[in-house]
């Protein structure tokens, strides 16, 4: 091994040693993702599902979603908030209750119906039962308010 090559294993094996004591100290956590903070917020609206029906209908939802934009400044926001201290003092539902109305983030419960979703039951022979998503229009950012 190189002298160069020496150096940069040592610097490498530092960088793990410090990785792994943030993680015991509660240091860094891995920013929260626009995906997943959709996923956490509208989950429940397919709650009789199954987890992986739901997360196949959440995926085809996510890429339809207008707001995509309005979810990644909650999840870099959050992820802020979460970093200045626990992740126990920053519980993400609380979160959402306050900050996903003040940007303007349609509420679980109207979801399916303003963004013109019907959900119609899994096609028969599905053996995972993902419930069908039909859609009766698509929205234009026009009907929503600022």
């Amino acid at each position: 091994m190189t002298a160069t090559g020496s150096a940069v294993a040592r610097i490498e094996k530092k960088q793990r040693k410090k990785a792994k004591s943030d993680l015991e100290t509660g240091g860094p956590k891995r920013p929260l993702n626009s995906w997943m903070a959709f996923r956490k917020y509208y989950n429940r609206v397919l709650t009789p599902y199954t987890q992986k029906a739901i997360s196949s209908c959440l995926a085809q939802l996510w890429k339809a979603d207008l707001f995509t934009a309005k979810w990644a400044l909650l999840a870099k926001a959050y992820s802020v908030v979460r970093g200045c201290g626990e992740k126990k003092d920053a519980p993400l539902d609380e979160y959402f209750a306050i900050c996903a109305p003040l940007i303007g983030i349609i509420p679980p419960e109207v979801y399916l119906e303003m963004m013109g979703w019907r959900v119609l039951p899994p096609q028969e022979g599905d053996s995972l039962k993902v419930p069908q998503l039909v859609r009766s229009f698509e929205p234009s950012l026009d009907c929503f308010g600022e």
